[in-house]
């Protein structure tokens, strides 16, 4: 189930072009991104009564919505070409060392 739910989780937060950081940091727990994140965990729980008869529970659904944030991090951070400039940087030094 927590698969399942990291899946569905990253999959709305794509729909909904989620992105926490483009928010200043709430204390109030009031944000837009918050409040999707209530109406996902919501919605989730409802999701898995129907399918899989049992609901998870508040642990279960933090993580996996966590597992989705993580997720879609790492997915972009590996998708920005950064790697490519300082992997230029290292090779035309080492040829200057080498000459």
């Amino acid at each position: 189930m927590q698969q399942f739910l990291a899946g569905w989780f990253r999959k709305q937060l794509d729909q909904a072009n989620a992105d926490f950081s483009r928010e200043p940091l709430s204390y109030d727990g009031n944000s837009e991104y918050d409040r999707l994140c209530y109406s996902l965990v919501a919605e989730a729980e409802r999701l898995c009564r129907l399918r899989f008869g049992t609901a998870p529970s508040g642990c279960e659904l933090q993580r996996a919505l966590a597992a989705a944030e993580f997720g879609r991090s790492r997915r972009d951070r590996l998708a920005q070409p950064w790697w490519k400039k300082g992997m230029k940087k290292l090779l035309s030094r080492l040829r200057r060392t080498r000459k």
